[in-house]
Order: structure tokens, then C-alpha cells, then sequence
């Protein structure tokens, strides 16, 4: 017999309703910016780590440990918030979950411009990550529903990265004269200017068939949080050290966030290629290739004794980490 499509309850979208929503062209683009305008809100303060460490460790007066452990609370908060709330949202509204979020992001990050001791700033942290967290969960849900999720995805990353390539070459024009203030002002205004997009993202959770009823999803849900973990702490790592080592080599503070935008543009040609590919290869074999020239790359700017070293070292880590990330 062939399954009805027709629903009992009025409040839920149909399999028809679902299907025609994405089909339509004018809602993938709308649900695109919306998931683009969540990563904006949720990793614009990670991505400029590099240039607010230098500000904070010398307006804080913050060895490189102090300075880590506020990225650390910030990106806690942040993982906290989107592991609590993953399972739970298809139960409420993503759209008011991601705007809400974003409040509280821009909440955080004005506290932390206005925060004159280390355990203020720390609090506005956390806060931020815990808003940051909720928009992101909202967006990562509406994604991975979508009809392709790793296209979307992998076009998110692009699109991402080319806003994150602008705010590195622009943010140390506010920092250099106000300092980590200027920063996190600055950071306020452009999640401010992202929160009209959150709009678009769906209300109500489309019909996904996700894990449920799979095999050993317990497992894979631990070997992929896991695997995450591991890839972020040593992503996190080489990137909020780039501008100090980039600094070792000859570079001053607004070099290293010049060089880091332009590596972060050229680098979108990896998100490009996750794009084009989508997961033709079969996601292990794509995800080894980019994580071995990840680890190349990694070494590179490590070792980076002079300025061309740590150019093409963070060139070709840019490709190779926007190639994997999707």
C-alpha cells in the first residue's frame, strides 16, 4: 500500500509539505544565509582568537595559559550549550532558539568589552559561549535536514569564511586603538548585523529520518564527539597562537591579521572543492586526505623559522582545514 502522506495533526508539516519546502529554491538560499548568518554569530570570536589574545594578554596583563583559558571557557559554554540542547531541539523552535542565542552572544560580548578584572571577563565568556552554543545548534539542526547537508554545509564554510577573511583584515583597526574593547564592540556589531537572517531559519524541524533505530548509534555518536573533540583542541591550538608566532618571525599585529585573511580567502578554495566533491570518494577517504595536509601544514607554521615559511604553512593549513571541516 502506498504510505499517506496526509498528517493527523495540523501543527506538523506534512512529507508533501516538507518535500515541496525543499524543492524550492528561494528557501534553500533564505535557509543558506540563515545558517551562514549562525556561523557568523557563533565562531566570529574563535576565528579572531589570534588577534584578541595579544590584546587581552597585554591589556590583562595574562601570560599565554590565562589567555587560553578564556578561549577555553568561551568555546566550554559554547559546546555545552549546542551538546545540551541537540537532542532537544526539534522540540522547540529553531528560529527563536538561534535568536535568542544571538542575544545573549552580543549580551556577552558587550560585558566582556566593558569587564575591567580577569574573573568579569571569564563570566562574559562563558555567557557568550552559552549564546553561541544555542544559535549553533539551532543552524547545525535546520542543515543537516536539509536535502543535501554536506553541499550546504560545505557552501556554509565558503560563504563563512569570506566574511571571517574581512573581519581579520578589519578588526585590528579596532583593536590597535582601543584594544580587546574594541574587539568585542566590534564583535557586537556584527552578530548584530547577522540576527536579521536567523529569521529564516524554519520554525518547526522538518521530517528527517536522523539515527534513530540505527544499529550502534550510541557508539557512533561517541567515536564522532571524540573525533571532534581531538580535531578541534588541535585546530584550536594552532590558530590562537598563529599571531604570536606570526609576531616571532617578523610580523607585527596588523601584518599577521592581514596574512591570516588572505590565507583564510585562498584557503575557501578547500571549502570549494568539499563543495564541488559533495561526498563522491566516500567521506574516510576525503576526510584522511585533508586531515594528512592538515598535519603537514600544522608542522609547517610550528616550525616556521622565517615569514615564507609561515605564509605557506598557513596557506595550505587554511585549504586543508575548510577542505575537512564540511
Amino acid at each position: 500500500m502506498e504510505e499517506s502522506t496526509v498528517n493527523s495533526n495540523p501543527s506538523l508539516p506534512t512529507r508533501a509539505d516538507t518535500d515541496a519546502t525543499r524543492a524550492n529554491p528561494r528557501d534553500s538560499r533564505r535557509l543558506l544565509l540563515a545558517v551562514v548568518a549562525a556561523f557568523v554569530v557563533a565562531y566570529t570570536c574563535e576565528n579572531v582568537l589570534p588577534l584578541l589574545i595579544g590584546s587581552l594578554i597585554d591589556g590583562f596583563g595574562l601570560d599565554e595559559v590565562g589567555a587560553g583559558i578564556l578561549g577555553s571557557l568561551e568555546l566550554g559554554g559554547l559546546a555545552a550549550a549546542s551538546l545540551l540542547l541537540a537532542p532537544r531541539v526539534d522540540r522547540m523552535s529553531r528560529r527563536h532558539l538561534a535568536v535568542y542565542g544571538a542575544i545573549a552572544a552580543c549580551a556577552g560580548h558587550g560585558l566582556s568589552a566593558l569587564a575591567g578584572s580577569f574573573p568579569a571577563l571569564a563570566l562574559a565568556r562563558i555567557a557568550a559561549g552559552l549564546g553561541e552554543g544555542a544559535a549553533i545548534a539551532a543552524a547545525n539542526s535546520a542543515a543537516a535536514s536539509a536535502q543535501d547537508p554536506d553541499r550546504l554545509f560545505a557552501q556554509a564554510t565558503v560563504f563563512g569564511g569570506l566574511l571571517f577573511a574581512v573581519v581579520l583584515v578589519v578588526l585590528p583597526y579596532a583593536i590597535a586603538p582601543w584594544g580587546h574593547s574594541g574587539g568585542f564592540a566590534a564583535i557586537v556589531g556584527i552578530s548584530l548585523l547577522c540576527l536579521p537572517f536567523l529569521f529564516w531559519l524554519p520554525t518547526i524541524p522538518e521530517a528527517a529520518a536522523g539515527l534513530r533505530g540505527l544499529p550502534g548509534r550510541r557508539l557512533l555518536g561517541i567515536t564522532t564527539l571524540a573525533s571532534i573533540f581531538l580535531f578541534s583542541v588541535g585546530q584550536g591550538a594552532i590558530w590562537a597562537f598563529s599571531e604570536r608566532i606570526g609576531i616571532t618571525v617578523g610580523f607585527s599585529s596588523e601584518q599577521v591579521g592581514l596574512a591570516l585573511g588572505v590565507t583564510t580567502l585562498a584557503g575557501l578554495a578547500g571549502g570549494v572543492i568539499a563543495a564541488v566533491l559533495g561526498t563522491r570518494g566516500g567521506r574516510p577517504m576525503l576526510l584522511a586526505v585533508g586531515l594528512g595536509a592538515n598535519v603537514v601544514a600544522t608542522w609547517m607554521v610550528v616550525i616556521a623559522g622565517s615569514s615564507v615559511l609561515y605564509l605557506a604553512g598557513l596557506l595550505a593549513w587554511a585549504v586543508a582545514f575548510f577542505f575537512a571541516l564540511p
